[in-house]
C-alpha cells in the first residue's frame, strides 16, 4: 500500500523512527551479550551480516521490485537545487549540531560526578524519549500544516535542551532527557514528510540521503563544538548553547517558510533562486 497523503506518510515515517529507536535502545545490550559469549569480532561480523541481509531482503520485496524512478535533471547540487530542500537541510543541520552538543555534554555531566558509565544510560533516555515521541506522533493526525509544526517542534526542542541545565542529579536529568527526546522523532518525521513536497520530482530517494547527511554532518560538528564548550566553559553552557542552536532551526523555518510551498519548489527545481 502506498502512502498517498501527508498523514499517511507521517505515520510511515514515524514507524521508521520507532524501528530505529528500538534498534538504538536494544542493540548495545545485544552486542554486550555477543561479546560476552563470543568475541567483539563476532559482534562486528553479525552486524555486517544483518545489514547486508536486510538490504538484500528489501530489494526482493514486491514494492521495491515494482518501483520505477522518474526521469529528472541531474546537476552537481542534486536535490539541493530546490530552495525548500536547502531550508529543510538547514533545519536538520541545526537539529544535528544541537544533538551533537548534548551527546558530549551529558557524559561530561556524569564524569564531573565521578561516574563515566552513567553517561551512556542517560543518553539512552534520549532514545527512549524519541521512541515515545514517535509512537505518540505517529498514532494520530495533527492540526495545521507541516512548516509551522516543524517550527514549533524546534522551538520546543530548544527549550527542552536548555532545561537540561537545571538538574544537579542523575534522576531529574534523566526525566528531562526523556522529555526532550520526545521531540526528536517528530522533528525527523516532519522533515522526512516535507521532502515529498520540496524535493524536485524524481529525487526523493536522493533527497533523503542528503537529509541524513545533513544530520550526520551536524552531529559531528556539534560534538566538536560541545567538547570545546565543556572544556572551556561548563556543562550548563553547552546545553544552553544546544538549546539556542535548536531554536535557530525554528528561525530558519520562519524566515524561509515560502520556500516550503509547492510553487516555490517548482520554481527552484527549474532554475529559480532563493
Amino acid at each position: 500500500m502506498l502512502a498517498n497523503s501527508d498523514e499517511q506518510r507521517e505515520t510511515a515515517y514515524a514507524m521508521v523512527a520507532i524501528a530505529f529507536e528500538i534498534s538504538v535502545v536494544t542493540a548495545p545490550a545485544i552486542v554486550a551479550l555477543i561479546v560476552a559469549v563470543a568475541s567483539p569480532t563476532s559482534a562486528v561480523l553479525i552486524a555486517a551480516t544483518l545489514a547486508a541481509s536486510a538490504a538484500f531482503a528489501f530489494s526482493l520485496t514486491p514494492a521495491s521490485r515494482r518501483w520505477r524512478g522518474t526521469r529528472h535533471e541531474v546537476g552537481w547540487l542534486g536535490p539541493l537545487v530546490a530552495p525548500g530542500m536547502r531550508t529543510v537541510c538547514g533545519v536538520l543541520l541545526m537539529f544535528g549540531i544541537a544533538f551533537g552538543v548534548v551527546q558530549v555534554a551529558v557524559p561530561a555531566f556524569t564524569l564531573d560526578r565521578g561516574s563515566a558509565s552513567a553517561g551512556g544510560v542517560l543518553l539512552a533516555c534520549l532514545s527512549l524519549g524519541s521512541l515515545i515521541g514517535g509512537l505518540v506522533y505517529g498514532s494520530r493526525n495533527w492540526p495545521g500544516t507541516l512548516p509551522p509544526r516543524l517550527a514549533g517542534v524546534m522551538i520546543s526542542l530548544g527549550a527542552g535542551y536548555a532545561l537540561l541545565s537545571l538538574p544537579s542529579d542523575y534522576l531529574p536529568l534523566a526525566v528531562l532527557l526523556v522529555i526532550a527526546g520526545t521531540l526528536l522523532a517528530p522533528a525527523s518525521v516532519i522533515c522526512s514528510t516535507l521532502l515529498d513536497d520540496v524535493a524536485p520530482g524524481g529525487t526523493v530517494t536522493e533527497a533523503y540521503a542528503v537529509m541524513v547527511t545533513g544530520i550526520v554532518a551536524g552531529i559531528a560538528a556539534g560534538q566538536a563544538l560541545g567538547g570545546s564548550i565543556v572544556e572551556s566553559a561548563s556543562y550548563d553552557a553547552a546545553v544552553l548553547v544546544a538549546g539556542g542552536i535548536a531554536a535557530c532551526g525554528a528561525i530558519v523555518v520562519r524566515l524561509r517558510r515560502r520556500t516550503l510551498t509547492a510553487t516555490t519548489v517548482t520554481a527552484g527545481a527549474t532554475g529559480g533562486r532563493s
